[in-house]
């Protein structure tokens, strides 16, 4: 879409428009909720006709993981015994998580030299020979506490 809120009426012209009950997990006076309320009536389009080529599994998996309302949805662990990923579902090698994912790294500020150095960075760790080479300029662009 072209932002945020086209993506939501091109997303809503596909699964169709929320019911009051898939609407439920939103807050009453919630902005989102509002606006979904002023987005013309969509009729839900069949997962055959956007896909043509997809198997029944693969269907089977969108429509259970495709839902406006994210209570409904499956969720990972049962999303990977779909029979559509049954090829990729390897329980004996499939590691959990004894804590939940922090996404602090993502909390910053994206600056064009912060975004610079993240890159620097990230080329460094493939080649480390750069950050020798670049010494005398990592402190001027506070790459130096970055390593």
């Amino acid at each position: 879409g072209k932002d945020h809120l086209d993506q939501i009426k091109k997303i809503l012209s596909v699964i169709g428009t929320p019911t009051e009950e898939d609407l439920a997990w939103l807050p009453e006076r919630s902005p989102a909720r509002s606006f979904i309320k002023k987005v013309p009536v969509c009729k839900r389009t069949p997962w055959q006709q956007v896909y043509p080529k997809a198997t029944e599994k693969c269907i089977d998996a969108i429509e259970k993981m495709v839902m406006f309302n994210p209570t409904k949805r499956v969720n990972v662990t049962e999303a990977i015994c779909l029979p559509y990923f049954e090829t990729l579902h390897m329980p004996d090698d499939e590691p959990v998580s004894d804590k939940p994912v922090d996404w602090a790294f993502d909390k910053f500020t994206p600056t064009k030299r912060l975004l610079q150095n993240y890159v620097y960075v990230e080329c460094a760790s493939f080649h480390p020979e750069i950050v020798k080479r670049d010494a005398h300029l990592l402190p001027e662009r506070k790459l130096d506490k970055l390593f």
